[in-house]
């Protein structure tokens, strides 16, 4: 995603007053980009296709959350990421092991 893209979903006012808040290096979840993003990826694939998110590269438990509600499975690779996925509450059957 392209900047001019970015800030068609997201104020630039809203990200500088967080920035201001905060003041400190850190990581920033936007909701509705994640379903944006989510939605444009999954428009591109066949129907009926599930998008199973690597617990590896964000163990974060509300971004797991986010993309379970968004309709996302859970890969997972080790039983630590068995234990966030299901934490995040994936069931069971919508998670991938793949270690």
């Amino acid at each position: 995603m392209q900047e001019a893209e970015f800030f068609t979903h997201i104020d630039r006012d809203e990200l500088g007053a967080i920035a201001r808040r905060i003041r400190r290096p850190t990581y920033v979840y936007f909701r509705r980009l994640i379903s944006h993003q989510y939605r444009r990826v999954l428009e591109t694939l066949p129907r009926g296709v599930t998008i199973n998110y690597a617990i590896k590269a964000n163990p974060y438990t509300p971004l797991l959350g986010e993309l379970r509600k968004l309709g996302a499975g859970a890969d997972v690779a080790s039983a630590g990421e068995m234990r966030g996925a299901l934490a995040a509450g994936f069931s069971p059957q919508d998670i991938e092991f793949s270690g």
